[in-house]
């Protein structure tokens, strides 16, 4: 899904956004570190989108559940893993 230049505009101004092209949103980290405690609380990843001025009609909503699933998933240990 490509973001028009409208959009990213809007998006580029929002502080859950750091940075956006045709492609790709890049969000702050204040954003990210909300998202998964909300979400951990029960909250649902759309209002939380929503609540910040992300609407997932506009940016997609699987791109909004990728996001939810990328940055909720365990952090792996790499060192744990090599020794």
């Amino acid at each position: 899904m490509l973001l028009s230049s409208e959009l990213r505009e809007r998006l580029a101004a929002l502080p859950a956004v750091r940075g956006v092209t045709e492609k790709r949103i890049e969000y702050s980290p204040e954003f990210r570190d909300e998202v998964v405690r909300r979400y951990k609380e029960g909250d649902s990843p759309v209002r939380i989108f929503r609540d910040h001025g992300l609407e997932p009609r506009e940016i997609g909503y699987k791109r909004v559940e990728r996001c939810v699933a990328r940055w909720c998933r365990p952090q792996r240990d790499d060192r744990a893993e090599a020794a």
